[in-house]
């Protein structure tokens, strides 16, 4: 199904349309929204951050859909590797692509420092207003 979405939406190619194993690094949408995944052991933990704010939440495989990788505490959000520079990100049918950034320094932060020590699920958000919107605004839409 998540195959069938990203054809149909443009966001994957015949060619590019089999997932692959979250790639660790630094990711950029636009100029100012980030994802940075990072690895410790066989532990996955995202970094989402922008002018609002930041969430910190440990990463795992979703349990329907292969390839397919869920952020504890960001209901209906996923990633996907779409290929060894684009990240997809948002909700399965509405996803956004950030492309890997390797200007931007790659340091761990104490919060993102705890997601990799924790054995548990993990989250924390910090500095974002409160509103009912994900973290990141979708800025770009995707052709239907």
């Amino acid at each position: 199904m998540l195959i069938a979405t990203l054809l149909s939406c443009g966001t994957a190619t015949a060619a590019t349309a089999t997932g692959l194993p979250l790639q660790v690094g630094m990711y950029r949408m636009g100029s100012s929204n980030y994802i940075q995944i990072a690895v410790k052991g066989d532990r996955l933990c995202y970094n989402g951050f922008s002018s609002r704010g930041s969430a910190v939440g440990s990463i795992s495989p979703d349990p329907k859909l292969a390839d397919v990788h869920r952020i504890n505490g960001l209901d209906n959000l996923v990633l996907y590797q779409q290929d060894l520079k684009t990240l997809l990100y948002g909700k399965v049918n509405q996803m956004n692509a950030y492309e890997a950034d390797y200007q931007t320094a790659r340091t761990i932060g104490p919060t993102l420092q705890q997601c990799l020590d924790s054995n548990a699920p993990f989250f924390k958000r910090e500095g974002v207003s409160p509103v009912r919107s994900p973290l990141f605004k979708r800025q770009n839409p995707l052709p239907r």
